[in-house]
């Protein structure tokens, strides 16, 4: 099974490296609210997936994520 993304793996490995690493830094900020356990994490993460391609939307969830502790 490819699920379709034959095209990935014709990439270099370095390259698959860098995306990868892309989408786990990319989703730093809905990791870090699942791992510590929030109640709104599905708000998060939806807000880091449609927003956080700006700069500015990354860090206003980031700062959601760790500036409201109380779970």
């Amino acid at each position: 099974m490819d699920f379709g993304l034959t095209w990935f793996w014709e990439w270099s490995t370095s390259t698959q490296l860098y995306v990868l690493a892309g989408v786990i830094i990319y989703f730093i900020p809905a990791i870090v609210a699942m791992m510590l356990r929030r109640k709104d994490w599905p708000g998060m993460l939806l807000f880091n997936f449609l927003i956080g391609w700006t700069v500015m939307g990354w860090f206003l969830v980031l700062n959601w994520v760790v500036g409201n502790s109380s779970s």
